[in-house]
């Protein structure tokens, strides 16, 4: 993710990324992130977190079965991942099949 700013915009000084996962294989199944601007309210990772379960909560994910690991950055290809707890990092799992949404967000 690119994060930047242009004319008198205030630019990102932080980032906070968290991928929330299933514990029993690793694929991350919400990934959230959070800008902090020059001059905003700073937002702990624990802060972070919380919106990240929340948001997850909000769109049906059961939210206390999944492990979070926290980034420095957001991936700069689009998933899926697979969280790599070890390292700290996320692993691509390959280009995913894309399929068409029809008009109020239902597959085709």
């Amino acid at each position: 993710m690119i994060a930047g700013s242009a004319g008198n915009a205030p630019g990102v000084v932080a980032i906070r990324v968290v991928a929330l996962y299933r514990r029993n294989d690793g694929r991350v199944v919400h990934l959230h992130t959070v800008q902090i601007f020059q001059g905003g309210r700073d937002v702990s990772r624990e802060a972070a977190e919380q919106g990240a379960r929340a948001s997850a909560r909000a769109i049906g994910h059961d939210v206390d079965s999944l492990g979070a690991l926290h980034l420095d950055q957001a991936p700069s290809e689009p998933g899926p991942y697979r969280a790599d707890v070890a390292s700290g990092m996320l692993a691509a799992l390959g280009a995913r099949r894309r399929t068409p949404r029809g008009i109020h967000g239902q597959r085709d």
